[in-house]
């Protein structure tokens, strides 16, 4: 090889090596340089693993909601290796002293409502920032909902508390209630208002519909739901049972009659007397209005009869049958057991309190 060529070969080698080399420095400032995708570069990522279901009443008005937060983070080590965190200082430090930002390679920044506010807040710095979506669940606590339907993640109550520890949250996008909001709306401001003028503790009420047994509304004017999760006499409402209880055992008939005296003793060794809460005697009562104006006597003798058929065992039974004693299975976590005590610590006079709703 004469020398010319050696030199044109040597010249190419030095022309291949220098662009080799200027390749490696591109190549060396991309890896070194620039911000993994996955954790900056205003990356937006979406943090949602585990979407909850909306839940809305029969008519598909929301109770509680998703909504969307925008989280921040500031990619620092990043700024510096850039060299421009000085340029950005300013900024930061109107959030953040410099003892609060010593030592940290990621800041956060802030959790905003929308992508546009957050983007907004980093200004310039946006290009070092990741934007974490998560999402948020918004409750509606008005009308005692906060007491029915509780949250999932503060309270081992309520129907959201229910639905998610069966699965069920998590499953679906949208869970419609049997309740109905109008309804709850208005039960809950009347309540209240009863409540109010009564001068007194608390109040429950509720709204059922009786083809289906779905509650349509459910007001507890309590710290607590006492609805669910507490000890109720049944009172006055029990009656109907223990007459259906006869009906059906042909104990009494449709066409029974009952005289509503002054006073009824149901058992003559039992310092125990019956009296209407009107102060007075009824007359005679046919069943219907035996039920209508709630006759505590009429309800008693009904029980005597019970009583001259049945022992306490039998009426136990039929009592658990129906119910009483046990949760109802409404889909509200924690609920708690009825308490009917078993025939063993009833009293003589424990089968006519019970006819009147008491003592159970």
């Amino acid at each position: 090889m004469e020398i010319g060529d050696i030199m044109k070969f040597k010249y190419s080698l030095a022309q291949i090596l220098f662009i080799l080399g200027y390749l490696s420095l591109i190549l060396f400032g991309v890896v070194f340089n620039t911000p993994n995708v996955d954790i900056v570069n205003n990356n937006i990522k979406n943090e949602n693993k585990n979407n909850l279901a909306t839940l809305v009443d029969s008519k598909g008005h929301f109770l509680v909601y998703n909504k969307n937060k925008y989280e921040v983070w500031i990619d620092l080590e990043f700024m510096k290796r850039r060299d421009e965190y000085w340029d950005n200082k300013s900024s930061i430090n109107a959030k953040y002293s410099d003892d609060q930002i010593e030592g940290k390679k990621f800041l956060f920044w802030g959790v905003y409502d929308t992508e546009e506010e957050a983007k907004q807040s980093l200004g310039d710095m946006r290009r070092f920032a990741s934007i974490y979506v998560n999402q948020e669940r918004v409750y509606n606590n008005l009308f005692s909902y906060d007491s029915l339907i509780g949250n999932y993640q503060n309270t081992q109550y309520g129907i959201e508390k229910y639905l998610y520890d069966s699965g069920v949250l998590s499953n679906r996008d949208t869970i419609k209630l049997s309740l109905d909001n109008k309804l709850q709306n208005y039960l809950y401001h009347e309540l209240k208002n009863t409540v109010e003028e009564r001068n007194a503790n608390g109040g429950v009420a509720m709204v059922m519909d009786t083809n289906t047994g779905k509650i349509r509304a459910s007001v507890s004017i309590y710290p607590w739901n006492l609805g669910y999760m507490g000890y109720i006499e049944p009172g006055s409402t029990l009656k109907p049972m223990i007459y259906a209880l006869a009906l059906d055992e042909k104990i009494i008939t449709e066409d029974q009659n009952f005289q509503s005296t002054y006073n009824y003793k149901p058992e003559d060794d039992l310092n125990f007397i019956v009296t209407e809460s009107e102060g007075y005697g009824l007359g005679e009562l046919d069943i219907r209005d035996a039920l209508i104006l709630s006759s505590n006597i009429s309800i008693a003798k009904v029980m005597k009869k019970i009583n001259e058929e049945y022992d306490n065992e039998w009426l136990y039974k039929k009592l658990i049958s129906m119910g009483f004693g046990t949760k109802t299975e409404a889909e509200f976590k924690g609920e708690i057991d009825g308490v009917l005590r078993y025939p063993d610590n009833w009293y003589s006079i424990t089968p006519y309190q019970i006819a009147l709703g008491q003592g159970i």
